[in-house]
């Protein structure tokens, strides 16, 4: 395979004959006069992606990083253009300005932690991103409940809780498949007032959420679904997280989405049922089932009551 830089448009064109006669694919100048270069193994080239498909076989381009794609069959690096570029991230930078912050004032009346996990057949990893409240308020003059996520230094400097009075501005998320809230990017956030209550005794456990780094700490053992909605939905050691599956590590760009509910609580807990074990489908179809043993190894460490 060979290629000829085009001196109008600056663009890439590939040949498998040197010796064909050669138009420019972007701007149809002839080149057959040009020198051509051959094509070394994994050679990234600074052309336009057009329909995202590799110039050497073919097969599709698969995207890494903003600039960089690669072909998922012989592996070839492609950059895009620096127009396509730029025009690209103009485009993002009119969509965030064109952003209008929503403005929202409620009572928390859930407080958990906001993580997401990633599985890979019997693998899975944890992103810890911060905390989600569920308020019963108004956003825009809008009245009802909104899942709201806010970073761990806004939760370690108010120590936000079930019944405290809250209000700031948001953003929608940008991917729904990926957050177990629906706006974020709080800004202006303030606490109202913080009534006094009196004291119920847990479960469910309606206090400030700790630091993220005690949850990593304790571990999670799943949770029923059914019995999350009853009654974990106020209590700071459940939690509802995204999950991101990626089927084949060959192939990472399909991926599927779910989400799963989860217990940090105490291991006593009078109200905690599992539900059914958790299924993982990978290559070929196969299944991976996670078994009753993945929570008992995450949280052998705590007492029972602990």
């Amino acid at each position: 395979m060979y290629r000829k830089v085009c001196p109008d448009c600056k663009l890439s064109s590939f040949s498998p004959d040197e010796n064909l006669e050669w138009d420019c694919l972007y701007c149809g100048k002839d080149l057959t006069a040009l020198e051509v270069t051959p094509i070394k193994e994994r050679e990234i080239f600074n052309v336009r992606p057009g329909g995202l498909y590799c110039a050497i076989c073919a097969s599709e381009l698969v995207r890494h990083r903003d600039e960089l794609l690669v072909c998922e069959a012989c592996f070839h690096g492609y950059k895009e253009h620096p127009e396509v570029l730029k025009a690209s991230k103009e485009e993002k930078a009119q969509g965030k300005r064109r952003q209008v912050k929503h403005k929202f004032q409620g009572l928390i009346i859930s407080a958990q932690p906001r993580i997401r996990l990633y599985r890979s057949f019997d693998e899975r990893s944890h992103q810890y991103m911060g905390y989600a409240l569920t308020i019963q308020g108004i956003m825009d003059g809008n009245e009802g409940e909104y899942r709201i996520g806010i970073g761990k230094a806004a939760q370690a400097k108010n120590q936000f809780k079930v019944g405290d009075e809250i209000s700031g501005s948001c953003l929608p998320v940008n991917d729904r498949r990926l957050e177990p809230v629906d706006f974020y990017k709080v800004s202006a956030l303030k606490l109202l007032q913080r009534p006094q209550r009196e004291e119920q005794s847990p479960p469910p456990w309606q206090i400030a959420p700790p630091p993220l780094e005690i949850y990593r700490q304790r571990g999670h053992r799943r949770l029923a679904a059914q019995t999350y909605r009853r009654k974990c939905l106020t209590c700071a050691w459940g939690c509802l997280m995204p999950v991101e599956i990626t089927e084949d590590n060959w192939k990472p760009d399909r991926r599927t989405y779910r989400t799963e509910t989860f217990c940090y609580g105490p291991l006593s807990c009078p109200i905690y049922k599992s539900g059914p074990t958790r299924k993982v489908r990978g290559r070929r179809g196969e299944i991976f089932e996670e078994e009753d043993w993945v929570d008992e190894q995450d949280c052998c460490h705590r007492n029972p009551d602990e």
